[in-house]
């Protein structure tokens, strides 16, 4: 009935649409696990927000580790993750060690992570020890005794994390704590290069 040919261009057809659906399933099973993937990373941030169009941060300081003032502008040309907490804020205190840790194992040079203490000044000689008992005294050992980034960055609720650009202006912030030193932390911040 049907001749030679007929039957090799439908052979040939046939092929061709068992390709296509093939390269389609492929490519939609590969796209799901690129949103499942995404979807992962931003369920681990699940408060982190991305600010638009922040402007520039002013010149504010803060006592560093040594107890000499730095500002926030010494850390330009690098990414800051800048993490605000208190002795008194349970949440805070439960997660400085997994940002000490990821300090300690995200090793960039152009990559700084501070955690500044909010605690009232008069409490500024406890928290050296309080930081030593907690292992995290190289991460967390700033102060904003001026309380001028409290002022400067507004934020209503301890911990809370920033995420800033080298060139100074908030890119994240995530409000409540969370544990820093995870895979999808770690490319999240991969990102940012």
């Amino acid at each position: 009935m049907y001749g030679e040919n007929t039957q090799r261009i439908m052979f040939i057809g046939a092929l061709i649409c068992i390709v296509l659906v093939a390269s389609f399933l492929l490519y939609a099973k590969n796209d799901l696990q690129r949103e499942q993937s995404a979807e992962a990373i931003a369920g681990a941030f699940h408060s982190f927000k991305k600010m638009e169009g922040s402007s520039e941060l002013p010149s504010l300081r803060l006592a560093g580790p040594d107890g000499q003032e730095m500002g926030l502008e010494d850390l330009r040309g690098k990414y800051v993750l800048l993490n605000f907490w208190a002795m008194w804020c349970a949440p805070c205190v439960k997660e400085l060690p997994s940002l000490q840790a990821l300090k300690n194992n995200y090793t960039r040079p152009d990559f700084a992570i501070i955690a500044v203490s909010v605690d009232d000044p008069v409490q500024m000689e406890k928290i050296p020890g309080f930081l030593d008992r907690l292992g995290v005294g190289s991460v967390a050992y700033y102060h904003d005794y001026k309380a001028q980034l409290q002022t400067a960055f507004a934020f209503n609720a301890l911990p809370t994390t920033y995420l800033i650009s080298p060139q100074g202006k908030i890119l994240y912030v995530m409000a409540g704590p969370t544990d820093w030193y995870t895979k999808q932390m770690v490319s999240f911040l991969d990102r940012f290069q």
